[in-house]
């Protein structure tokens, strides 16, 4: 029937357990009451063993501390009865008839609450605060929780079927204080679960002192800030978060953070006093917020360099803002577009893009426009005809927090070839299913590149080492600094494909007669070649191929520029083939080639 799951921290919780021990009985029902200490390793546990000596009561102590939202998972796992009943620890039960309310309201009903009330005098000034936001703001009858029915949801004092619950849980990431409730209470929003509010208030027993009230405050919107970027709720479903979002309309986030900075100790002081007011505690909240907000201003920086792709630009956009993490701000340089590209960009009206504008001076400048501008802890490059799947980012994020110490993380991509047709590239010693750091990444770096400029994200500390993108180079500058962040540092990448890339738009720079361009210079790595073998082969590979470039459209002396420091070893038959062609064969071979692609068949002369 019903199982009374109570978690608990450094509380005594035996008047508690009695009072509920006691109504139990007297209702004859089945029961159990499960108390569990989220690993305090207090003195009060002695008492609370005393549980365990009443029937049908258990009190457990774990080892170490795994947060509320996962002891109370853990707690209904351990539940036998069809009914959970989830009261804090530091609840005081004030109605005689508690259990039996309950009771006689549990048909028709998923998931019901009994509310919350505190006391009518707190016993010291230092409460006062905690008190008084309490009574005022938190405590509510059913008539008023009615008019929020979800909003006003806490589960502390709340009945749900065991097998609702299942279906929800609560978010076990969040391993401290705050905002546990509110994510549970949307999760039911947006389930449909019948909820029904009841009068069968318990009273909150353990006020807080106001400077611990305020820390814990703190705590839960920093747990809030983080359920906001990782984009699990809805802002409208919390009034502060809603508030924050409309001075963010206005950009009045800076003059929050300006506010919290000057007057933080002075709210503080008055917050701890014997007469707190409620207004400025609100002042105080969300004020807090928004320096946090500008301090954790975007984890990813998403650079788009924007050239004439006025056709592209909107849907590769749109692939950002559908993104599930969300703690993010997007850059778009504009490299002196004719075609109307950054109108298209300006009507999305879009709160996190910021345009620059630039005389042109190609990707390499707009892209170190973008780094110099950007706030975030890595850059995501996009280019402005690619697309990004929602999941590209979080896929990123999670890469990065697993292998914090890389210079590259890259995602799996695609490339479209046509509209009906899409190439998967596959990379040496990796198989499709690995994830993790790169063993050597210059000889995984074939046949297929797993540095494509807008699949991967870089922290921008390590980008600014390298001195970001040589201006004047129009081929070749992403692979020159990808190449310089890999000689030094290691490269994660991920198993999940989470980016296209356009192959198929005509006239891309990468398909440009090579002669109209700046390459970059091998020179700089002629060290360390010496001392891998791996980087070699892999800069060899494009020595062969802006070679056989130059040599398709008849220019002999570049090509041999570059083919003279190509080792022989990594000149295979199919290169030495097709070096002893004319060059116009070669120029049909590469129409050929190219047609082949259109329809889905590839082949590469370097494998």
């Amino acid at each position: 029937m019903l199982s009374i799951l109570i978690p608990v921290y450094n509380y005594n919780i035996c008047p508690l357990v009695k009072e509920l021990h006691r109504q139990c009985l007297e209702s004859e029902i089945e029961f159990e009451i499960i108390c569990q200490d989220d690993g305090s390793n207090s003195e009060l546990n002695k008492d609370n063993e005393k549980i365990n000596l009443l029937e049908n009561c258990f009190f457990i102590s774990l080892s170490k501390n795994i947060g509320l939202s996962s002891n109370r998972n853990l707690l209904a796992s351990k539940a036998k009865h069809s009914y959970l009943l989830y009261i804090d620890g530091d609840s005081i039960v004030i109605n005689k008839n508690y259990i039996q309310n309950y009771l006689d309201n549990i048909k028709n009903s998923n998931i019901i609450h009994g509310g919350r009330v505190h006391p009518t005098i707190v016993n010291s000034n230092k409460q006062k605060l905690r008190w008084k936001y309490g009574r005022t703001i938190e405590d509510k009858t059913v008539s008023q929780r009615n008019l929020a029915i979800y909003k006003t949801l806490l589960f502390n004092n709340t009945l749900i079927k065991k097998e609702h619950f299942n279906q929800i849980k609560f978010d076990s990431s969040l391993t401290k204080y705050g905002h546990e409730d509110t994510l549970f209470a949307y999760e039911v929003s947006k389930s449909n679960f019948r909820v029904k509010h009841i009068d069968n208030a318990i009273e909150h027993g353990d006020i807080d002192e106001s400077k611990i009230f305020i820390s814990k405050v703190k705590n839960s919107l920093n747990n809030l800030i983080l359920l906001d970027q990782q984009n699990k709720l809805n802002p409208d479903f919390v009034k502060i978060l809603g508030f924050y979002y409309s001075l963010k309309k206005y950009k009045l986030i800076s003059s929050g953070n300006l506010f919290f900075k000057i007057f933080n100790k002075v709210l503080f002081n008055q917050l701890c006093s014997q007469n707190p007011s409620l207004f400025l505690f609100n002042l105080y909240r969300i004020s807090y917020i928004c320096s946090i907000k500008i301090s954790n201003m975007a984890f990813f920086s998403i650079i788009i360099p924007l050239y004439n792709k006025a056709d592209y630009i909107e849907k590769t956009l749109k692939s950002v803002f559908e993104q599930t993490f969300t703690d993010y701000e997007i850059i778009v340089v504009n490299d002196e577009s004719i075609d109307g590209s950054e109108i298209k960009v300006l009507n999305l009206k879009n709160p996190r893009i910021t345009l620059y504008n630039q005389k042109n001076q190609g990707v390499s400048v707009a892209r170190n426009l973008g780094i110099e501008k950007s706030k975030g802890k890595l850059i995501a490059f996009l280019d402005a005809d690619d697309y990004w799947y929602p999941n590209h980012l979080e896929e990123l994020n999670n890469l990065y927090l697993n292998f914090p110490d890389c210079g590259m993380y890259c995602s799996r991509y695609k490339i479209k070839t046509t509209k009906k047709h899409f190439q998967i590239p596959t990379h040496n010693q990796i198989n499709s299913s690995f994830s993790g750091i790169i063993k050597d990444y210059f000889s995984s770096n074939i046949p297929f590149r797993i540095t494509w400029t807008s699949s991967l994200a870089i922290p921008k500390e390590i980008i600014e080492k390298f001195g970001g993108f040589t201006p004047g180079i129009t081929n070749g500058q992403d692979l020159e600094l990808w190449t310089k962040i890999g000689i030094k540092h290691s490269v994660a990448i991920t198993n999940t494909i989470t980016a296209i890339y356009n192959f198929d738009i005509p006239n891309s720079l990468a398909k440009n007669n090579v002669d109209s361009m700046n390459l970059m210079d091998f020179k700089q790595f002629k060290i360390a070649e010496q001392q891998n073998s791996s980087l070699k082969s892999f800069l060899d590979l494009y020595r062969i191929e802006y070679g056989l470039r130059y040599y398709i459209y008849g220019y002999t002396t570049k090509m041999n520029s570059y083919l003279k420091d190509v080792g022989k070893q990594n000149i295979n038959l199919k290169i030495r083939f097709l070096l002893s062609l004319p060059p116009f064969s070669l120029r049909l071979f590469l129409k050929l080639k190219n047609s082949l692609k259109k329809i889905g068949i590839n082949f590469s002369v370097y494998e």
